[in-house]
C-alpha cells in the first residue's frame, strides 16, 4: 500500500503515449511511445502482482505484445526507412503502394495490439486480471488508438483492397466477441 503515487503515474503515462501516438507524424516516435503503452499497460495489468493470475495474465501480454506487436511493427518501419528513405508519415501517401509483406506486418503489429481475432492471445486473460478501471482502459483505448495506427499507415495505400480486410477482420472480431465464453462473466 502507499503506492498510489506510482498508479497514477503509470496511469498518466499510459495515457500521454496514447495521445503521442495519435499525433506523432514520425515512425520511430510512433514506435518509441507503442513501447511505452506496452510497458505501462504490462505494469498496470499486473498492479496486483500478488494474485497470480495477474501475473500470468501480464506475461502472457508482456509476451504476446513484443512477439506480435513490437516485433513486426519494428520490421515494417525498418522496410519503409530502407525502401522509401522517410520516416515521415506524410511523406509516405505519395510514394507507390505499398507491398504484401509491409501490410502483413502492419496488420499483424497492429492487430495483435488492438485484438483482432487471430492475434488476442492476450486480450481475455488480461481482461479478466486487470484492474477495471485498467481493463476499461484498455478495451476503451489502447484497442482504439491500435485499430486508429492500422487504418492511418495502411491509409497510405491507393490499394482500397485493404480496408476490405481490416473491415472485415473487425466484424469477425466484434462476432467472436459477443459469441466467446471468456468475455461473458
Amino acid at each position: 500500500m502507499g503506492h498510489g503515487w506510482l498508479y497514477g503515474l503509470l496511469y498518466n503515462v499510459f495515457m500521454l503515449s496514447l495521445l503521442i501516438i495519435i499525433i506523432s507524424r514520425n515512425l520511430l516516435f510512433f514506435l518509441f511511445f507503442w513501447e511505452i503503452t506496452t510497458l505501462t499497460s504490462y505494469f498496470l495489468i499486473i498492479w496486483e502482482y500478488y494474485i497470480s493470475t495477474a501475473r500470468r495474465a501480464g506475461y502472457s501480454y508482456f509476451i504476446f505484445t513484443h512477439v506480435l506487436s513490437t516485433l513486426p511493427l519494428t520490421i515494417a518501419i525498418f522496410l519503409i526507412h530502407i525502401r522509401y528513405h522517410t520516416l515521415d508519415i506524410t511523406l509516405l501517401r505519395s510514394i507507390e503502394p505499398f507491398d504484401i509483406v509491409l501490410y502483413a506486418l502492419l496488420i499483424i503489429g497492429c492487430g495483435s495490439k488492438t485484438g483482432i481475432f487471430p492475434f488476442h492471445f492476450w486480450m481475455p486473460e488480461a481482461q479478466l486480471a486487470a484492474l477495471s478501471s485498467i481493463s476499461a482502459l484498455i478495451s476503451s483505448g489502447m484497442n482504439n488508438v491500435a485499430l486508429y495506427v492500422l487504418i492511418r499507415l495502411l491509409y497510405l495505400s491507393s490499394n482500397v483492397y485493404v480496408g476490405y480486410v481490416i473491415a472485415g477482420f473487425r466484424y469477425y472480431n466484434n462476432y467472436f466477441m459477443h459469441n466467446n465464453s471468456f468475455y461473458t462473466a
